[in-house]
């Protein structure tokens, strides 16, 4: 489960965060995970409680944004929706895309007292 290793880097950053601007406690994390960033949500979730919590995240809550995947097809430039990078446009029918987004991972915000 990489997610466990992932959840452990996001709270390394949320603890840095607050040893910078000397918090005792970090209250949320938000994190943004795009469609094709291959974590699963749930077992992020499920890390997050499993995790001993010390005094600095005692309650904290972990807020997930999902960033749908979006591409732009190189033939024609419509933008579409697409569910992995077998997809193909939905207006001209081409496999041939660049990916906008979707393969996000980043921590958005730190809510610490």
């Amino acid at each position: 489960m990489h997610e466990a290793y992932i959840l452990q880097n996001i709270l390394e950053i949320a603890e840095n965060y607050a040893k910078k601007y000397n918090a005792v406690k970090v209250h949320e994390i938000e994190v943004e995970i795009g469609q094709l960033s291959d974590v699963s949500i749930e077992a992020l979730e499920f890390a997050m409680q499993c995790i001993e919590r010390n005094n600095l995240f005692e309650n904290t809550t972990l807020k997930i944004k999902k960033i749908p995947a979006k591409a732009k097809c190189n033939k024609c430039s419509h933008e579409f929706e697409i569910e992995n990078l077998l997809s193909q446009c939905t207006l001209c029918k081409s496999f041939d895309f660049t990916v906008l987004q979707g393969n996000e991972l980043k921590v958005l915000a730190i809510v610490v007292d």
